[in-house]
């Protein structure tokens, strides 16, 4: 017969998240799905290390599940890929950057900066 009492190890095991127990995408933690717009690449990314870090996912596990919150678009490419398929986070992190052109957010120009290019230009 059980005492009905809570050890502390078994407290500690009830709290333990899983990458099973990652929210679905639309489910509160999650993040959006990502459809592959170059200006959300760095979020989404960073959101997802953020979610996997608290479900205390291995390098694999991240690989896995990243396809869970991405288009079909998306997964299909990401799949294809040899960092997914080597299950290597760094490397597939790496692709993600690379292949939604995660740069081109950060070098483009507004108005003022080309307004002043052609007033230095002009002189």
């Amino acid at each position: 017969m059980t005492s009905g009492v809570t050890t502390p190890s078994s407290m500690i095991s009830n709290l333990t998240k899983t990458p099973a127990m990652m929210p679905a995408v639309g489910e509160k933690g999650a993040p959006s799905k990502f459809r592959g717009n170059y200006e959300e690449v760095k979020r989404f990314l960073q959101r997802y290390k953020n979610l996997t870090s608290i479900y205390n996912c291995t390098s694999a596990d991240k690989c896995e599940r990243i396809v869970d919150y991405c288009s079909r678009r998306v997964r299909t490419l990401v799949e294809s890929l040899k960092s997914y398929i080597q299950k290597d986070w760094t490397a597939l992190e790496q692709d993600f950057l690379k292949y939604y052109d995660a740069n081109r957010h950060d070098t483009r120009y507004i108005i003022h900066d080309l307004s002043e290019l052609t007033k230095q230009w002009k002189h």
